[in-house]
């Protein structure tokens, strides 16, 4: 039986249920918290989407194919979850190893898909496999402070809408091996949890909660293994003659269904370990491999499908008989083909010596100590030598067709190379014959390509004139080769062409040689006359031979633009003919001559064409009248009568078109100044009359002006003023060409003002200093779509548009303002100018007894603002961002703190700013010693005075610390402003005289007390002849026993010298002196 556990969560997807091969489902069981509601079991169908080795029949699942792969549909309804004690639906999964894939399942808001999800520390904490688990309330038990939805289900309630009350629908795609249908049912299980276990809810979840069902199944017919894997014996190879031993293990078995068995190392999973049936397994390592287990499976990537467990058998023992493979026969002389050693590996020797000329049988014998002892028999058969001989071939001519290589005698096998003759080049050429596995030496035979020779004449003509010579033809060629030919003689008087063969009379590889000659006729050409021709007319083609024959006329053409006699050459293609010269006259032209207009304005009345040129010529016009009527460039052709040697005059006459002007609309003004005159620029009414390009307008202020072209001067077109509206003035254009229109009338008339409200509006108030937003009342003063306001600081800056407030939106009002200006504008509208009032409040003053102050650690400093507001309001901001109300704060920690003041109209005063600082922290900067006086140099910036210890405990004022014990090592502190401190060490040096290194336990040992204050520090002692017994850098005390190498030095004087370096506080000293040594 098939049992898969799922965990699947989805949304209704109505679309499948619509489909057909569908399976029948039955046995569905409810356990656990599935089966404590009432409503009836749930509805589940399955739905076959893709088979490979599968089909449905009558609701039926049946297999064909146990390799193949089935995906099915399943979709899950009238699904209910009690949760007893709020302890909600929280994931649905399946556990891992079962081999079935799932897809496509549609997740309800709320729901996520984790690979596991393991509960709170509160609940029972229970780890729940791949699956879809709750993730859509933010309320939980013991997790607080989580958002829904963030990834995390285990802190969460699993509070969804699934209860008994509220069904729910699940749906999914299932793949799976059809290996798996082994019986007529096949059972699913859909597995649950709730909060308890994988959520966050303290109450755990004991029960097991599931929805089994079944699938009507038939296994397939093919059973899985046709030959079931056997459990084999294992072959052992003996290797390098019996030092090493491998083992092969033969694993054989047949799938029912063709398919290649597959070898695996696990059950599931693991390594493919090789393909078919028998399939040779040499295991890893060199031990014997019984008992090991080997899996087969039916499916090609062994995934998914049932495997075999093959266990291997015991491990034969290794042959004791060495193998050799077969030794071919061998030729004489060769060398022998006796192997060293076995195909195993095993090493002997061989009896008797090889014969390379005899055939004879040889017994290898193992050496011992190998798995191979037993001797083995190899015959070696020597064949008998054969002499191979040919039929020798001729030389060949070169292109010649060859003949076949021949055989040899005896007629043994065999292939020549080349395999086959090639003539195409001359030369001596070897073939080489190899015979096929005989005792028969290889043979070169020569072959000769002789050169194929042609006979050359390259000072026979092919082509004669017509005449009465008999030619004989040469009877040796020019490379001195004789020969005949047939016809012998050229005899030229005969028109027409012959083909004429020479054959050669000597010996070799010369060919014949043809030729044909031709002879010609001979031909001078005639041609028809050529009449006299006008100068400048169109010249007929110079005439052809009559006898039909080709050629080239030079010139090629007959030139008529120079009057004349001239000579033309007709030179013919063939030889047999001869050049002919022909003459060509050509009469002067004479040109009709008129004095007529080439241009005129449209409508304007033309002149008539006249019949007789000036010079007499006569003729006519096409067309015969010149129209004004239509604008363009138009050809008048005069066509002289014939018989005057006159060719066409062409006359082009031009009509420019008369510019027709646009009516313009009355034209509406503003007094955008608001000074009573209106202003216009009557060059912008140019492009409204229109008339074409290039036109040059005229404006009159009257038609009386019109009538005595007196028109408006050219200076006052720009700014042309009406004072009296409405008014008329005149326009006319004028074409480049100096065509004119008809005059236009336009009229002037005052423009409508833009709507708007008079006003005034405000005041707007604002504090001092503060921008302000003049627009606010923009919706009051105008609601016209697309109006424009601009605002300035004065009425006549607005009436004259200078000076605009640039922004504003933030506007600074200056001292002693107190309203602004709004100009509007909109479209084709004139100006409006309305007021807008402003009001000022003062700003609050505000002060702080000090801007800078210094707070030891654990003090506190009051501090209270004021103001000349009576009224004013106080806010200090705190050095960690918060603020406080009131004029008064107490400080407490170092940092910044500001303090603003705000009027009751909320105008607010400048910050202040209190910086609270600590102390600078005092720096020693100098340690002088003199004698047993010690002198301390330190500095905190000026920040006030400083005070020094050598407790920390007792301070003075004073920097000097005389007469202090020398060998002790002291602590000296600085304190700034009572708190804060730096210290150092430093020590006066005690050094003794004596030693006397008895062992009586009094001076036993030199010791420099104070030394360890002075890192690195350098010691040494010497006697009077400058031997060193001590050198040393010292990095804490120092001690001397008196001794040097192990040995008491004796009684006497020495010497040390003592050297401290120079640090950030102390000058380098040097310390000299003796010490007295006394050994009694």
């Amino acid at each position: 039986m098939l049992k898969k556990y799922l965990f699947i969560l989805s949304a209704v997807i109505s679309p499948w249920l619509f489909s057909q091969d569908f399976i029948t489902v039955s046995n569905i069981t409810r356990t656990g918290n599935f089966a404590a509601c009432s409503g009836g079991d749930p509805t589940i169908t399955a739905q076959m989407l893709t088979s490979d080795g599968s089909a449905v029949v009558n609701g039926n699942l049946q297999i064909t194919d146990p390799c193949g792969f089935t995906t099915l549909r399943i979709i899950m309804s009238n699904l209910r979850y009690d949760h007893p004690g709020a302890n909600w639906p929280h994931g649905f999964f399946f556990p891992e190893g079962e081999n079935i894939t799932v897809t496509n399942v549609n997740l309800p808001g709320g729901w996520i898909a984790q690979t596991s999800c393991t509960g709170a520390p509160c609940s029972a904490g229970d780890t729940g496999g791949v699956g879809f688990y709750y993730d859509g309330t933010t309320g939980n038990s013991c997790c607080s402070g989580h958002p829904n939805n963030d990834g995390d289900p285990s802190n969460n309630y699993g509070q969804s809408s699934m209860d008994c009350s509220t069904p729910f629908t699940i749906g999914f795609d299932m793949t799976f091996c059809n290996s798996r249908v082994e019986t007529e049912t096949t059972f699913f299980s859909l597995s649950g949890s709730s909060d308890g276990n994988t959520g966050c809810w303290s109450i755990p979840d004991v029960l097991t909660n599931t929805v089994s069902f079944s699938i009507n199944t038939i296994e397939s017919e093919i059973p899985l293994f046709e030959s079931g894997p056997a459990n084999p014996e294992v072959i052992t190879e003996c290797l390098n003659g019996g030092s090493q031993l491998n083992y092969i293990a033969v694993l054989e078995a047949e799938c029912g269904s063709g398919d290649d068995v597959t070898w695996w190392s696990s059950a599931s999973g693991g390594v493919l370990l090789g393909t078919g049936s028998p399939f040779y397994w040499d295991p890893p390592g060199q031990a014997c491999p019984q008992g090991a287990i080997i899996y087969a499976s039916c499916c090609p990537d062994g995934q998914g499908c049932e495997r075999k467990p093959v266990i291997v058998g015991p491990c034969l023992p290794p042959s004791d008989v060495p193998t050799f493979a077969p030794i071919p026969p061998q030729c004489p002389g060769m060398d022998s083909p006796l192997p060293p050693q076995s195909i195993e590996g095993v090493t002997g020797t061989w009896t008797p010596v090889f014969d390379p000329f005899n055939t004879a049988t040889y017994t290898f014998t193992p050496d011992p100590g190998q798995c191979a002892t037993v001797p083995v028999q190899v015959e070696v058969v020597i064949l008998p030598m054969i002499d191979l001989t040919f039929q020798p071939v001729e030389p060949i001519c070169q292109f010649d067709t060859p003949p076949p290589l021949p055989n040899p005698s005896p007629n043994v096998g065999g292939t020549w190379s080349p395999a086959v003759i090639d003539t195409s080049t001359p030369g001596v050429f070897q073939y080489t014959y190899t015979p096929d596995n005989t005792c028969s030496e290889v043979y070169v035979m020569d072959i000769t390509i002789l050169e194929k020779i042609d006979p050359e004449f390259t000072t026979l003509p092919d082509h004669y004139c017509q005449g009465t010579e008999i030619i004989d033809l040469p009877t040796v060629s020019d490379n001195d080769y004789p020969g005949t030919w047939v016809p012998a003689q050229v005899d030229t008087s005969v028109v027409g062409t012959q083909t004429y063969v020479f054959t050669p009379s000597g010996e070799g590889c010369v060919e014949t040689f043809s030729i044909e000659i031709e002879v010609e006729a001979y031909i001078i050409p005639t041609f028809a006359d050529v009449p006299e021709l006008c100068q400048y007319s169109t010249p007929p083609a110079l005439p052809q031979p009559n006898e039909g024959i080709t050629g080239n006329w030079q010139p090629a053409v007959i030139d008529t633009t120079t009057p004349g006699t001239f000579d033309y050459t007709f030179t013919p293609d063939m030889e047999c003919s001869e050049p002919v010269t022909i003459q060509v006259v050509i009469s002067p032209e004479i040109i009709a001559e008129f004095s007529l207009p080439n241009s005129y304005c449209q409508y304007e009345t033309p002149e008539l064409l006249p019949t007789t040129a000036g010079n007499g010529i006569t003729g006519v016009w096409s067309p015969s009248v010149i129209d004004t009527g239509t604008p363009g460039v138009f050809n008048y052709t005069f066509i002289p009568d014939s018989g005057q040697c006159s060719n066409d005059l062409v006359l082009t006459i031009e009509i420019y078109e008369k510019p027709v002007l646009n009516s313009v609309v009355p034209q509406l003004l503003c007094d955008d100044d608001f000074d009573g005159i209106y202003h216009t620029n009557l060059n912008t009414l140019n492009q409204l009359l229109g008339g074409g390009t290039g036109i040059a307008y005229t404006y009159y202020a009257s038609m009386a002006d019109y009538n005595n072209d007196i028109p408006i001067p050219t200076g006052q077109l720009n700014d042309y003023q009406f004072t009296v509206l409405p008014a008329t003035i005149y326009a006319a254009g004028t074409s480049g060409q100096g065509c004119r229109s008809d005059v236009v009338p336009i009229t002037f008339d005052k423009g409508e003002t833009v709507q708007h409200n008079s006003g005034p509006f405000g005041p707007i108030e604002f504090c001092q200093g503060d921008s302000i937003d003049l627009t606010q009342f923009e919706a009051q003063i105008s609601g016209v779509t697309g109006v424009q306001f601009g605002y300035y600081n004065n009425l006549n800056n607005a009436q004259n548009d200078t000076n605009l407030i640039v922004n504003a939106q933030n506007f600074n009002p200056a001292s002693n303002q107190n309203s602004v200006f709004v100009r509007i504008e909109a479209g084709d509208f004139c100006p409006a100018i309305v007021e807008i009032t402003l009001l000022r409040h003062p700003l609050p003053l505000i002060e702080i007894p000090e801007p800078l102050i210094r707070l030891c650690p654990d003090d506190e400093y009051e501090v209270t603002a004021t103001s000349d507001d009576p009224d004013a309001i106080f806010q200090w901001t705190l050095s960690n961002g918060s603020t406080v109300d009131g004029p008064t704060i107490v400080i407490t920690d170092i940092g910044t703190y500001t303090v603003i003041a705000h009027s009751p109209f909320g105008c607010a005063s400048d910050v202040r700013t209190l910086t609270v600082n600590l102390p600078a922290t005092p720096v020693i900067t100098q340690i002088e010693i003199s004698g047993n006086d010690l002198n301390i140099g330190a500095t905190n910036n000026g920040e006030g005075p400083l005070e020094y210890s050598l407790d920390g405990i007792f301070w003075q004022s004073s920097n000097q610390f005389p007469n202090l014990v020398p060998g002790e090592v002291y602590t000296v502190w600085v304190r700034s402003s009572g708190c804060m401190t730096a210290k150092t060490e430093v020590a006066i040096l005690a050094v003794p005289n004596f030693i006397s290194p008895n062992g009586d336990g009094i001076n036993d040992t030199w010791m420099i007390r104070g030394i360890q204050a002075y890192k690195g520090a350098t010691i040494k002692i010497f006697d009077r002849y400058g031997k060193v017994f001590v050198d040393r850098k010292l990095e804490s005390g120092y001690e001397w026993d008196g001794k040097y190498m192990g040995r008491v030095v004796p009684s006497d004087d020495y010497w040390y010298i003592i050297q401290i370096p120079e640090t950030e506080l102390t000058p380098a000293q040097k310390f000299v002196g003796h010490i007295s040594v006394r050994n009694q």
